[in-house]
């Protein structure tokens, strides 16, 4: 298990009713990388295999409502790509009036991959023609996964290409990389955080250029894309992925932390442009 230092960090427990019997709260905070100090955005934060979460914003702030009834045997784990992680059991905050969680970077050691005398044949995998409806229910979740068959030997992403329903003119999305367990997304195995902004146009499409980075894969694994939060009004909205029936291909939904679920005869547009690698 990965271990988080915690130093100092304030987690505030407010009570929101008092009609609740004072079992709901609201937990908040920051998040700070203990290298410069500076607050980390868009980190997960949640109570593994639910959807109780949040995404933290702008400076590693975050607000996250709890209810401590159902929830105070449960732990919290805090999850960023880049950094170590770490689950810590709720009652562990009761003993402290402020806390500050510095988040340790994490070091990767990679190895540079050289093909010499190869041939890199292009191809392009997935659903290429754009969704027209947003079904509400079936669509749920915030991040989308999508199943990626590798063929032959070895491939690498060149890009990647989704279709959405924005309310903005850019939207901020992260790419996740997910191996296969059990016909499901299981451990994320990209160690980049791989997190963009992009303009949004009238036809939703968005397409992301991979080619620089070192995304090589042996085997199937599922590509997804986490739509990240923005401010409308002060309120908290995200943009929508489109939905198209009777897509091919396996697709899973989660929210935040939690399991992921399979939407099954629902699909959305999302394709990828990849190099073959052949002898």
């Amino acid at each position: 298990m990965r271990v988080l230092s915690i130093i100092f960090l304030i987690f505030n427990w407010i009570f929101v009713s008092a009609q609740d019997l004072n079992t709901s709260i609201t937990l908040s905070g920051q998040l700070v990388d203990s290298i410069t100090n500076e607050g980390v955005e868009y980190v997960n934060i949640g109570i593994p295999n639910t959807p109780v979460g949040c995404i933290s914003g702008s400076n590693g702030f975050f607000s996250m409502d709890l209810d401590t009834i159902q929830y105070r045997d449960s732990t919290i784990r805090i999850s960023a790509i880049g950094y170590e992680h770490a689950e810590y059991a709720i009652g562990h905050f009761n003993f402290f009036d402020s806390v500050i969680v510095f988040l340790k970077p994490e070091i990767y050691h990679i190895d540079e991959i050289v093909f010499e005398g190869q041939h890199l044949k292009l191809k392009n995998y997935g659903i290429k023609r754009g969704g027209d409806r947003i079904i509400k229910g079936m669509l749920h979740g915030l991040e989308k996964a999508y199943f990626i068959p590798v063929k032959k030997e070895r491939i690498k992403i060149k890009d990647v290409n989704f279709c959405l329903r924005s309310e903005f003119d850019t939207v901020t999305f992260r790419i996740n990389i997910y191996n296969k367990a059990d016909n499901a997304p299981n451990n994320r195995i990209n160690t980049e955080n791989l997190l963009f902004t992009q303009v949004s146009d009238k036809t939703g499409w968005i397409s992301c250029d991979l080619s620089e980075r070192n995304l090589f894969f042996d085997n199937d694994f599922y590509l997804a894309i986490e739509l990240l939060p923005e401010l409308n009004n002060d309120t908290e909205v995200r943009s929508v992925f489109k939905a198209k029936l009777g897509a091919k291909g396996k697709l899973f939904s989660r929210d935040y932390l939690d399991s992921w679920m399979e939407i099954k005869g629902l699909g959305i547009p999302i394709n990828i442009n990849y190099f073959q690698i052949e002898p």
